[in-house]
């Protein structure tokens, strides 16, 4: 037995899910496959992609989560994108680049500025 996605073939939204109409509803499909198979989504719950495929419709490769599993998984395997994300350059103009760019929680920091940051502190502490 494969582990192979089941991808829905029908109409997609704009972020590639599928979408069903069901007895008179709009729903995604993943969303209307868990239902079928295991009753209503309690409240609060997403039904979220362990493939990270948008038009599966597996039920072994869906999971019932929070926004907030969502969003651990997502950056866990490195699928989180940001606006930021597409800059190549920190707001002085330095380049993001890989000798001058340092990554701590997830996030990006211009290593010539950190440096210029921590000069100017000394800087100030010292004319005290």
């Amino acid at each position: 037995m494969t582990d192979e996605c089941v991808l829905f073939f029908g109409c997609r939204d704009a972020y590639g899910y599928g979408a069903k109409t069901y007895k008179g509803k709009l729903w995604k499909a993943h969303r209307l496959a868990w239902t079928l198979e295991n009753g209503a989504i309690p409240p609060g719950l997403s039904v979220l992609h362990k493939c990270d495929n948008p038009p599966c419709i597996r039920i072994d490769h869906l999971w019932l989560g929070t926004k907030g599993d969502n969003n651990r998984d997502m950056w866990a395997k490195g699928r989180a994108v940001t606006w930021n994300s597409f800059k190549t350059e920190c707001p002085r103009g330095h380049p993001y680049d890989e000798a001058n760019t340092r990554i701590y929680k997830g996030s990006r920091h211009c290593r010539a500025c950190t440096s210029r940051a921590g000069r100017l502190l000394y800087q100030r502490e010292d004319a005290q």
